[in-house]
C-alpha cells in the first residue's frame, strides 16, 4: 500500500513538471507577436532576427503575388544575405493582427503591412494583407 501512494505521488509530481498546454490566447498572443517580431527585425535591418522568424522544416515556401519567391529556408536566407549588403532604409509597419489558433502548436494568420524599401537608386512598396501559418518549433514560433 505504501508503495503504491509512494508511486502515485511520483507520478503526480512527474505530471506537475510537464508545460501545462496553452491556451488559445496564449497562442494568438505569441503568435501575433511573431508577426511583430518580423516586422521590427526588417526595420532594424537584423537579418539574422528575421532569418530566425521562417521554419526551417520541409515544406516551408514564402510566397508573394501568388507565386512562391522562396521554395524553402536556405533560399531566403540566401536572399536576406543578400539584403544584408544593401544600403537601404526599411519600413515595414503591421496592423490588425488576426491569429486563429490551430492547437497548442500551429495558427492561421493575417494581418495588414505597408512595406517601403529605399535605397540610393531604387524604390520599392508594397501594402495589402499577408496570411500564413505559424508553427511552435522548441519554445519559438516561426512562420
Amino acid at each position: 500500500m505504501l508503495r503504491d501512494v509512494a508511486v502515485a505521488a511520483i507520478l503526480m509530481s512527474a505530471g506537475a513538471c510537464t508545460a501545462a498546454p496553452e491556451t488559445a490566447s496564449d497562442v494568438s498572443m505569441e503568435v501575433a507577436s511573431l508577426v511583430q517580431r518580423w516586422s521590427d527585425a526588417s526595420e532594424a535591418g537584423d537579418v539574422q532576427a528575421l532569418a530566425d522568424t521562417y521554419a526551417d522544416q520541409e515544406g516551408f515556401a514564402w510566397i508573394e503575388r501568388g507565386a512562391v519567391s522562396y521554395a524553402n529556408h536556405a533560399a531566403i536566407v540566401e536572399g536576406l544575405d543578400r539584403v544584408r549588403d544593401m544600403r537601404a532604409s526599411i519600413t515595414n509597419d503591421v496592423s490588425d493582427i488576426s491569429v486563429t489558433p490551430l492547437g497548442d502548436r500551429a495558427a492561421a494568420f493575417h494581418a495588414h503591412y505597408a512595406f517601403q524599401v529605399a535605397g540610393d537608386a531604387f524604390q520599392f512598396s508594397s501594402r495589402g494583407t499577408m496570411s500564413g501559418v505559424a508553427i511552435k518549433q522548441g519554445e519559438t514560433w516561426r512562420f
